[in-house]
């Protein structure tokens, strides 16, 4: 996914320490405890996605939480926000918004996003749910806007 941004580092686990979140909050684990918190990650996503039903509410606190998780690690030099926004996006996708409706922050809300994410990161979630919450009646809406541009189209060819 980065290979052409940052051919060097992508797909690699960072390998110095960084000051992500200073001084807003704590900051992420020392670069050589990374692999192994991935691992216990990867475990705790593996663990909490089997758990059912999948219900919506369910979806989205799992969404926020492997998101915030990610964030919380931040296992890479680069591309830590976008990979934790696509993560966020692949359990919404499948139990909450469809396979082709991922979500997306537009830029007018990129300055509520990175606010949110410190907010949560000292310990109030309000901010993020409320910001998930807003994006995907957004995205919903924008799909069924969408479908009803395209819905005379189908009516008038089925007619003729």
């Amino acid at each position: 996914m980065y290979a052409q941004c940052w051919p060097d580092q992508a797909g690699q686990y960072r390998t110095s320490d960084i000051d992500a979140f200073k001084p807003i909050a704590d900051l992420p684990p020392h670069h050589l405890s990374v692999p192994g918190e991935m691992r216990v990650f990867g475990k705790e996503l593996e663990d909490r996605t089997k758990l059912a039903p999948a219900t919506p509410a369910k979806t989205v606190r799992l969404a926020i939480w492997a998101h915030m998780e990610l964030v919380r690690i931040h296992p890479f030099q680069e591309g830590n926000g976008k990979t934790a926004r696509l993560l966020m996006s692949v359990p919404l996708m499948r139990h909450v918004l469809g396979p082709k409706r991922p979500l997306i922050i537009p830029a007018n809300m990129r300055d509520r996003y990175l606010d949110a994410v410190q907010a949560h990161r000292q310990g109030s979630s309000a901010n993020f749910e409320s910001l998930v919450a807003d994006l995907l009646d957004l995205t919903l809406r924008r799909e069924e806007a969408l479908q009803m541009r395209y819905l005379p189209r189908f009516r008038r060819r089925r007619r003729g």
